[in-house]
């Protein structure tokens, strides 16, 4: 009995084990450079399945495009940006952009506290119109508690107010609750690696000033991440909103190598009217109209956070036929075009554009 004993006991330690913690020491260091791959969003996506000692398979996912995530010392930014050094241990130039109807913060950089205890956002960086604008935030935003371990629970209250100069002001809070659901392994594209999950949900709202006038935009985004020891980064992150009472995934990015980004074509299901393509890599958007009769059509494309940015028709489409709609004016990301038909229905038809 006793082989056994020791055989089921040696068995047991090897699956504790597999409980991974995740410390200061797994995350990035200065002078880190990391390659990001974007995945095709509109996979089938199981986020719901999680727990203990899970076999996540993620090797399917499409790399659509590639961003770099590239790690510096506070001080090795922009001088601008100098009051933003004091709060911050380490800072992320990333290719990211962030786009309302009002601005678009580009050449972005995310600042951030790195402790034994803490790994949070203090400030944001980047250019509008090419003027270096900082963004301190108020309170830190908690993205991990350390060290981390399975079945942890966190929560942060964070948010920043500051002038826009000609444009405005604009104002946010977030409040992030996030919990350790999920440990086990986790295949992507790349490798295979023992990991835990987090998942992460944050309130936003934003409220924009100009000219006087006051635009509020309030959302909810999910963050799942995959965090494993020695990487740096997540090896996989999947981001979600609400929409329409549907949690849609916005965003898949992996941990990659340097690649050659792959052409996708993901084909709508939905009836009525549809699209050609989910993946707009050309500048121009083709909408298909289903069959029956000749129809009205009055359609536009909002942001993830329901602006509207562009009206594109308001006219008549004939069964059968398909309308080019522009988009290359479009920054890279996910957008939504609703389309209203005078029978009353309303589509809302999800898209990419990409580099």
């Amino acid at each position: 009995m006793r082989p056994l004993f020791m055989a089921l006991t040696l068995l047991l330690c090897i699956r504790l084990e597999a409980q991974v913690s995740i410390t200061v020491a797994d995350l990035p260091q200065n002078g880190d450079l990391y390659y990001i791959s974007n995945a095709n969003p509109f996979e089938e996506l199981e986020l719901g399945v999680t727990g203990a000692d899970m076999l996540w398979n993620y090797d399917f996912l499409s790399p659509i495009f590639q961003d770099s995530s590239v790690w510096v010392a506070p001080t090795e930014t922009n001088p601008a940006y100098f009051f933003l050094w004091f709060d911050a241990d380490i800072a992320e130039e990333s290719g990211q952009t962030i786009d309302s109807e009002f601005f678009t913060l580009e050449d972005l950089y995310n600042f951030y506290k790195k402790t034994t205890s803490e790994f949070s956002i203090t400030g944001q960086a980047g250019t509008i119109t090419g003027i270096p604008l900082p963004i301190g935030f108020d309170d830190n935003d908690k993205v991990l508690d350390l060290p981390l371990n399975y079945g942890d629970t966190y929560s942060s209250a964070a948010g920043f107010n500051f002038v826009i100069p000609g444009i405005g002001s604009w104002q946010e809070t977030r409040n992030r609750t996030c919990e350790v659901d999920g440990w086990g392994s986790i295949t992507t594209p790349l490798d295979t690696y023992e990991a835990l999950r987090v998942k992460c949900v944050v309130d936003i709202e934003d409220i924009f000033t100009t000219d006087g006038l006051e635009v509020p935009v309030a959302y909810t985004t999910n963050e799942y991440r995959w965090m494993s020891p020695d990487e740096g980064i997540p090896v996989l992150q999947i981001n979600t909103q609400s929409i329409l009472g549907l949690e849609t995934v916005t965003a898949v990015i992996y941990k990659d190598t340097l690649i050659i980004p792959t052409s996708i074509t993901a084909h709508s299901n939905l009836s009525g009217l549809s699209l050609q393509t989910n993946i707009i890599q050309n500048g121009t958007l083709q909408l298909i109209a289903g069959g029956g009769s000749d129809r009205m059509v009055s359609a536009f494309i909002t942001n993830m956070n329901g602006q509207q940015v562009s009206e594109v028709y308001n006219g008549h489409i004939a069964p059968g036929t398909s309308l080019s709609i522009p988009v290359s004016s479009l920054p890279f990301g996910m957008y939504l075009l609703v389309c209203h038909q005078e029978n009353g229905v309303a589509q809302v038809l999800q898209f990419m554009v990409a580099e």
